[in-house]
């Protein structure tokens, strides 16, 4: 167990693989979404995934159980205590790009940055999806989330989508 670890810090990546797609156990069809820097859970059926696609996540650990997350072009971000996550151009220095991944018992993970976690609100249309904030954390299962790992295409798309 110990020497799995290791491994995993050498070669600097994480235990949810390359690259994967946050969904929520009841909204498979819906991943979280970096479309023009706005996070949200959107309808995805995409199979053909490309490196770039603004519901590709990779999560990279950065030590002392810390992680970024990127998604899609730009990482996730939260601005200081706010409530809005977003994505942006990684700031080593900045802690709103940081989050710590809590596994829930046989559910999932929650994503935390300091105090808040990631939390799935209301639906706002198919164009919108769902609203993503950030709450204080708690056992609430609307802050708990599938991390599914995936195979992506190394193309890379047009600068269209995030």
């Amino acid at each position: 167990m110990i020497l799995i670890f290791l491994i995993i810090i050498k070669s600097g990546k994480s235990r949810f693989g390359d690259y994967s797609i946050i969904t929520h156990d009841t909204l498979k069809d819906y991943a979280l979404t970096n479309f023009q820097n706005a996070i949200s859970f959107r309808e995805t059926k995409e199979k053909d995934y490309k490196i770039n696609d603004p519901f590709v996540a990779k999560l990279e650990s950065k030590g002392d159980k810390k992680f970024v997350i990127r998604l899609g072009k730009n990482y996730l971000y939260r601005e200081n205590e706010g409530k809005v996550f977003k994505g942006k151009d990684l700031e080593e220095e900045d802690e709103g790009f940081y989050f710590q991944i809590y596994p829930v018992f046989n559910i999932g993970f929650q994503l935390a940055n300091k105090d808040a976690s990631l939390e799935m609100k209301d639906f706002g249309g198919p164009l919108d999806g769902y609203e993503v904030v950030a709450n204080k954390c708690t056992d609430n299962f609307k802050q708990v989330f599938l991390i599914n790992p995936i195979n992506v295409s190394k193309e890379v798309d047009l600068p269209n989508e995030s």
